[in-house]
C-alpha cells in the first residue's frame, strides 16, 4: 500500500504541473495570434498611411502648379492695368489741354453758337 500511495502522490503533483503547462501554452498561443492581429492591423493601417500621404502629395504638386499659373495671371493683369492706367492719364491729359483750346476758343468768340459742351474738370 505504501507504494501505490507513492503513485498517487507523483500523479497528484504531475497532474496540476501538467494543467498548469497546458493552460500557460495555450496562454502563450494566443497571445501569439493577438500579436498577429495586431502585426496585420498595423500593416493595413501603415500602407493606407502611405497611399494618404501619396495622394497628398500629388494634390500638393497640382496646388502648386496652380499657384504658379494663378501667379503668371497675376502679373499679366497687372501689366495690363498699367497699360489701361497709361492711357487714361494721357486721355485725360488730352481732354484737359483740348478743354484749355475750347475755353479760349468761347473768349475769343471764335466757337459756333450753341456750343454746350464743357470739357476738363477732371480732377476735381
Amino acid at each position: 500500500m505504501g507504494e501505490q500511495l507513492k503513485y498517487v502522490q507523483i500523479a497528484g503533483m504531475i497532474v496540476p504541473l501538467l494543467v498548469v503547462a497546458i493552460g500557460m501554452a495555450s496562454w502563450i498561443f494566443s497571445l501569439r495570434a493577438d500579436l498577429d492581429v495586431v502585426i496585420n492591423e498595423v500593416s493595413e493601417v501603415s500602407l493606407d498611411t502611405a497611399r494618404v500621404n501619396a495622394n497628398a502629395n500629388e494634390a500638393d504638386e497640382k496646388l502648386m502648379e496652380r499657384i504658379e499659373e494663378l501667379e503668371a495671371t497675376i502679373t499679366e493683369i497687372a501689366k495690363t492695368q498699367s497699360v489701361i492706367t497709361n492711357e487714361y492719364r494721357t486721355i485725360m491729359a488730352d481732354h484737359s489741354g483740348f478743354a484749355e483750346t475750347l475755353q479760349r476758343m468761347e473768349a475769343s468768340g471764335v466757337l459756333p453758337t450753341g456750343e454746350r459742351r464743357a470739357y476738363g474738370g477732371y480732377g476735381k
